[in-house]
């Protein structure tokens, strides 16, 4: 997501958490960026880097990181970690209000056109 975006909702006192991709370059203080991919993680494995900066365009603020790879799980391994830009204050926070997008993707597909098909029902809401 767009560091644009996360530096306007910090701006706005709003809380966020933005997966990034692994090419993504950040830096902690007094060091140089690198990309997300050079963080050493593997399943099962979670860190929390705090004021890191995650672009290298002049004016965004210092957020965290939170990198969180899920250990098998019911014979299913992720391919690739989370890497998480959040102004949440700790790692678990961070990923379990991430988490729950998956609840409510499987909540929109369902309502949409995984059984209830409500898109399709020609409901109008005059009628109500």
């Amino acid at each position: 997501m767009s560091i644009e975006l996360a530096n306007w909702l910090h701006k706005q006192n709003l809380s966020f958490v933005f997966r990034q991709k692994k090419d993504t370059t950040f830096r902690k203080k007094r060091q140089k960026f690198q990309p997300l991919s050079s963080i050493e993680i593997y399943p099962g494995i979670c860190s929390f880097y705090p004021n890191v900066k995650a672009t290298q365009k002049q004016g965004f603020g210092w957020f965290n990181l939170a990198v969180y790879w899920q250990r098998k799980y019911r014979g299913k391994q992720d391919k690739e970690a989370w890497y998480l830009l959040t102004n949440l204050p700790d790692l678990n926070t961070a990923i379990k209000i991430y988490s729950q997008r998956f609840g409510i993707e499987a909540m929109f597909k369902d309502y949409k056109t995984g059984g209830y098909n409500l898109e399709a029902s020609q409901a109008n809401p005059e009628y109500y």
